[in-house]
């Protein structure tokens, strides 16, 4: 645990007042470092928020439609932390991403620097 502590201790003496959010375990889905590594303990830590990346095949309109509504049950604020669509088509990513975002801005999802371009 200690580990995990002087890590994130050192972050945030760095950056403090710089961040306003941060991913300290990214790609979670993908294995289970912390809980190998800190056991039951893990358990029960708080959460701040949740974090989508978008990795995805267009059309994305129903993927994250679903997605939000599916989230949105925990109450806590979702953010877009990464997003592509991986079509050789630039209009077809440029709608795609009109879509996203007009999603994520209707349910405020969006982060404060796409907020004020939204």
């Amino acid at each position: 645990m200690s580990a995990v502590q002087n890590r994130l201790s050192g972050l945030l003496t760095r950056y403090k007042g710089k961040l306003k959010h941060y991913d300290v375990n990214n790609e979670m889905l993908h294995g289970s470092f912390y809980q190998d590594h800190l056991g039951k303990d893990i358990r029960g830590a708080p959460v701040g928020g949740i974090g989508i990346h978008g990795h995805i095949d267009s059309p994305v309109g129903q993927i994250v439609c679903s997605a939000l509504d599916k989230l949105e049950i925990f109450g806590l604020p979702i953010w877009f932390t990464e997003f592509d669509v991986s079509s050789n088509n630039e209009y077809v990513r440029a709608d795609d991403l009109e879509v996203v975002l007009w999603e994520a801005s209707c349910s405020g999802n969006l982060l404060p620097t796409l907020q004020s371009m939204a």
